[in-house]
């Protein structure tokens, strides 16, 4: 970030992009103080990104539950839903024993890789079979609603506030 000039109009490059704040009543040391403040957050994004986590889960709970989305998953082949019927009564796609639906919407679960670094979020499973299934069906989707609270979350961070 380059040292702000300030004046009537401050412009500040912040993230790629440029935050113009026109003040209003803020005296330069309140607009120095708060321009810091969000230029700190801005580099560390662990707290709504962990925050965020609980959103996640949710969402992919919703894309096993729907059996995909935003488009559904293929069918199972005849053969192996005949097979899975007899052997595993009521069990729902990729959801046979459910150990890789808990892995990835079970923050307890002991199987989920959930990793928020200042800039990052790392998320998948220790369960080894997930990625031979998430090419035909995928689960790790990032949907509209999903994404804008992502957005707020992150906003409300850079705003200042403590909760999300």
């Amino acid at each position: 970030m380059t040292t702000p000039r300030f004046g009537k109009t401050t412009v500040v490059k912040l993230l790629g992009g440029q935050l113009i704040v026109r003040q209003a009543g803020t005296d330069m040391l309140t607009m120095r103080r708060e321009l810091e403040g969000i230029k700190a957050r801005a580099l560390d994004l662990r707290v709504p990104f962990q925050r965020f986590q609980r959103v996640w889960l949710a969402q992919t709970a919703k894309v096993f539950a729907n059996e995909g989305l935003p488009r559904k998953w293929p069918r199972l082949s005849p053969a192996y839903a005949a097979w899975k019927a007899q052997h595993f009564p009521g069990a729902t796609i990729m959801r046979r024993t459910d150990r890789l639906y808990e892995s990835l919407t079970q923050a307890g679960s002991g199987a989920l890789i959930w990793e928020a670094t200042p800039r990052t979020i790392r998320y998948g499973t220790k369960v080894p079979y997930w990625q031979y299934h998430t090419k035909t069906r995928p689960t790790l989707v990032l949907l509209p609603a999903t994404f804008a609270e992502l957005h707020r979350l992150v906003m409300a961070w850079l705003n200042g506030a403590r909760r999300g």
